[in-house]
């Protein structure tokens, strides 16, 4: 109610409750009533069709429905379709190696070592698989190390024991050799009277493997991988003709990653690989029966 409504009230109340302090006629009450109800009755009438009938009679009027915002249409996926895997064959040891001029690096070495989610690790089978020949056995103990670590231990044996056979064919090819300071240092000291000879010097000269370093690795990665394969009789044999087929069927086309010594004539490499192959897999056959006579 606006003060204008309120003026006539409180007159009117004034008169009602203390008529001593008013001198007026009768009549004159009855007019300020008239003009107060004349007053007072179009406001109320005004309020209901503004509708303002008082906070009791107020109804709650239902919020605004909130604007729902459009979802963008899904964009369509781009899905690469990886490149079919070729169809790998046997091969002569003739036709599987290459002369080492004609040998290449992997580029894929820090895609094996750091694998780690589902997708690089079906990455790196994929690059393997597309091109196996290229692959180092350090490449294979890398990719076998990151394979065992999501659980997939039939794959990673597989690259595992691939890895052992091909770097012995690699300690037969490029052989450990005698440290040539050594060799220069101790024909000179031959050379000498027993009593100008130097003392507490070695007698034999040390050995310079290149392949060392790959076998330390080797060693770090395999505890793990062999005892999964010796739990069950089965799964050697299962590993082991895995093994035979996929090196049969991949050529020797890498070049290991890390300073050789001089290599073994080519026109030698053939007959080297098949000696390696037979005694490799003799020596792990012989291997296998012998523990699992150890743990019956």
């Amino acid at each position: 109610m606006s003060f204008l409504f309120l003026c006539p009230i409180v007159g009117y109340k004034g008169v009602l409750l203390h008529p001593e302090r008013y001198r007026m006629k009768p009549f004159i009450y009855l007019i300020q009533l008239f003009i107060l109800a004349w007053l007072v009755t179009p406001s109320l009438s005004h309020a209901q069709q503004s509708g303002y009938v008082g906070m009791h009679h107020l109804k709650t009027k239902a919020a605004p429905a909130p604007a729902v915002a459009e979802t963008p249409a899904p964009e369509e996926e781009t899905t690469t379709t990886a490149q079919p895997l070729p169809v790998y064959r046997a091969l002569s040891p003739k036709d599987a190696l290459i002369k080492q001029e004609d040998l290449e690096k992997w580029d894929h070495m820090n895609e094996a070592a750091l694998a780690t989610s589902d997708k690089d690790i079906q990455n790196l089978i994929h690059v393997i698989e597309s091109d196996r020949g290229a692959v180092p056995p350090q490449g294979l103990f890398l990719a076998a190390k990151s394979l065992a670590d999501k659980h997939m231990m039939e794959q990673a044996a597989v690259y595992y024991f691939v890895g052992q056979l091909r770097l012995n064919f690699d300690m037969a090819r490029w052989p450990a050799i005698q440290n040539k300071d050594d060799v220069k240092r101790l024909a000179k000291e031959h050379k000498k009277s027993p009593d100008q000879m130097s003392p507490n010097l070695d007698t034999e000269p040390r050995i310079d493997n290149p392949h060392q370093g790959i076998r330390n690795l080797a060693d770090q990665i395999g505890a793990p991988i062999i005892s999964w394969v010796l739990k069950d009789p089965a799964r050697m044999n299962k590993m082991i003709a895995q093994t035979k087929e996929w090196d049969i069927s991949s050529p020797y086309e890498y070049l290991p990653d890390y300073d050789l010594t001089d290599a073994v004539p080519f026109n030698k490499w053939d007959k080297l690989l098949t000696r390696n192959r037979e005694l490799y897999f003799t020596q792990i056959v012989e291997w296998a029966k012998i523990m699992s006579k150890v743990r019956r």
